[in-house]
């Protein structure tokens, strides 16, 4: 079968975009390739890069191939099957206007990626069929005469997974992107790569949904399986940036003192980022001391809250933020920056809390916190979040635009958004 992966353009309420693997459209790529198929990528941002525009009536920027290009692309490669991967709910309006495009065409199209499995009955409105999960273990000609929603089995062995086919996309564009923009908020990145070690959360944070794509089971590739993928990046890319994907990359500590490990005894300079951040209470000073060897330079934590209520009852994230400052103040001592996130808006939270996570950044700041991330609370589709504000009564008229943590998208009259505004503006520390 002529397969055809499509990553949408990007859409997005701030201008000053980035240009990120699809890891997932890779992924499958590879896995259906590897079945026998004739499989083909067409890359929108990364293809038409160049092409960024403002879209007045939406306030959004939008950058890559346009619809019309992409459509064109596609058929001209005339496909037996179209996949759209929306990796990000903010990419399905573009995703959408693909799909509405491609089928007035002969091949079915099918959609994948995290917003298809949060949202799979929005996206069978464009689509034929959506993959809810992971897509490798999925038989695309069953997906020739499928409607409806087709769940992709667990991959419980991840080693059995090909290297992502990262063949099929512009790599020059995305080291060229680099040049001159921060990506993942690094600044003079050019040959880059990201790669997913392992994948699965057995957390039960309330704004998160990655579990509806990746199950709660942890699952991870071998230390051997990964450093073959380094390797290789290395060699056929001259690749010496890796962005480390992972939710959980230090929940298996051997694991990932293996995988450092054989990254310094390849004598190869590396540096190393795990930009969606580590889990403080999995961090001590010996594997900080092991992270900063390897080339790691710098770590982001999640601390969320300033309270420990709000972490443990609101969020349900079960830190303990003692540990938070412990792993800041390590980090600190051996040089290896230590960086926050926050979160803002919740509801359940009280002001007085917010005001408590504001002192609790300026400690962080005294005890060396390099930098951090504010942001208010997002009811993501498919979370506790979203349920929650659903049953309070406090989501009125949300969309897939509105999935951004630069504005409140919370209807709390306990914390309405000028409030809210209020308080991030003294998140100043």
């Amino acid at each position: 079968m002529k397969l055809v992966l499509v990553s949408p353009p990007l859409h997005m309420p701030d201008r000053g975009s980035q240009l990120y693997y699809t890891n997932g459209l890779l992924s499958v790529a590879a896995a259906w390739r590897a079945k026998g198929h004739d499989v083909s990528i067409v890359d929108a941002p990364a293809e038409g890069w160049a092409n960024e525009r403002h879209e007045p009536a939406s306030g959004r920027w939008y950058r890559g191939l346009e619809v019309a290009q992409v459509a064109s692309r596609v058929t001209a490669l005339k496909p037996d099957l179209i996949g759209v991967t929306i990796p990000f709910s903010v990419l399905a309006v573009p995703a959408f206007a693909i799909a509405d495009a491609l089928r007035l065409h002969h091949a079915p199209v099918v959609a994948g990626g995290h917003h298809a499995s949060v949202r799979p009955d929005a996206c069978l409105e464009h689509f034929d069929a959506v993959v809810v999960g992971e897509g490798e273990a999925v038989d695309p000609e069953a997906l020739l005469d499928t409607t409806g929603t087709v769940r992709g089995p667990v991959i419980k062995d991840l080693n059995l997974l090909s290297m992502p086919a990262r063949d099929l996309v512009p790599l020059h564009r995305y080291f060229e992107a680099a040049r001159g923009a921060m990506i993942h908020g690094v600044q003079g990145i050019e040959r880059w790569a990201s790669l997913v070690t392992s994948r699965g959360c057995p957390h039960n944070c309330c704004f998160c949904a990655i579990n509806l794509t990746m199950g709660r089971a942890w699952r991870a590739r071998s230390a051997a399986n990964v450093l073959a993928e380094i390797d290789y990046l290395r060699k056929a890319h001259q690749v010496d940036v890796l962005v480390i994907e992972d939710d959980n990359f230090t929940v298996h500590r051997r694991r990932a003192e293996d995988i450092l490990h054989g990254i310094i005894d390849s004598g190869r300079p590396t540096r190393l980022f795990a930009p969606n951040g580590l889990r403080a209470d999995t961090l001590d000073q010996d594997l900080l001391a092991l992270m900063k060897r390897a080339g790691f330079e710098e770590i982001w934590i999640s601390p969320e809250s300033g309270s420990q209520r709000v972490v443990n009852e609101v969020i349900g994230k079960r830190l303990d933020l003692s540990v938070v400052e412990q792993v800041v103040k390590n980090g600190t001592a051996i040089g290896l920056p230590v960086s926050c996130f926050f979160v803002i808006g919740l509801p359940g939270e009280t002001v007085a809390e917010i005001e408590e996570t504001i002192a609790f950044a300026k400690k962080l700041r005294g005890l060396g916190m390099h930098r951090y991330a504010c942001g208010y609370a997002i009811p993501s589709w498919g979370t506790r979040l979203y349920q929650d504000c659903l049953d309070r009564g406090m989501i009125d008229g949300f969309s897939d635009d509105m999935i951004s943590s630069s504005n409140p998208t919370i209807n709390n009259p306990a914390l309405p958004s000028s409030q809210l505004r209020a308080l991030r503006s003294k998140f100043v520390i």
